[in-house]
């Protein structure tokens, strides 16, 4: 969806001017299918008192978007990053990050004021109810504050073994590295 259209622009000028952060869902990545870098740049030059969070990093994991990340963070003090990932496609973005899992940590200390655990957590909309909302919170807490993953929800899952690698490098379980 566009970003920038002119009822969007008009709703983050409002929330601006009462101080209500708003949430996006998208996907900055490759393969996605709009490249939101230049909106995420314009829409808080635009609006600078705006708090704009890109929930789940914006999902842009792969080589050409982590560095455009990096530059919007420092561009943008009022852009927020929401670490959520949790439901349905968990095994792809769980890989994804393992990819990053060193430059996360780096982005994590770097902009630590601007990082959101869990704002974001959802529950899987086939099984959701408060237990699964509970289960998921403690499962996007749990992923930066331990060295090991014993959390249930980070279990290994057939996702692993359907393929070798996808746009953002080896489909691999391996936080740690």
């Amino acid at each position: 969806y566009d970003l920038q259209h002119s009822s969007l622009m008009e709703v983050y000028r409002i929330a601006a001017s009462r101080n209500v952060p708003v949430l996006a869902h998208i996907y900055i990545g490759t393969g996605g299918k709009r490249d939101y870098i230049q909106d995420l740049d314009e829409i808080p030059t635009a609006n600078p008192q705006l708090k704009f969070i890109l929930a789940h990093f914006g999902l842009g994991f792969d080589d050409a978007h982590w560095p455009a990340l990096i530059r919007l963070a420092e561009q943008h003090p009022n852009l927020y990053f929401d670490t959520s990932f949790y439901g349905g496609y968990k095994e792809v973005w769980f890989s994804r990050a393992s990819s990053r899992a060193a430059q996360l940590r780096e982005f994590v200390l770097r902009f630590s004021r601007r990082i959101l655990f869990g704002s974001d957590v959802f529950a899987d909309s086939r099984t959701a109810g408060p237990a699964e909302y509970h289960q998921a919170l403690r499962a996007s807490t749990r992923y930066v504050q331990s060295s090991k993953f014993a959390c249930l929800e980070f279990q290994r899952t057939d996702y692993f073994q359907a393929m070798d690698r996808d746009a953002c490098g080896p489909v691999v379980f391996d936080p740690l590295r």
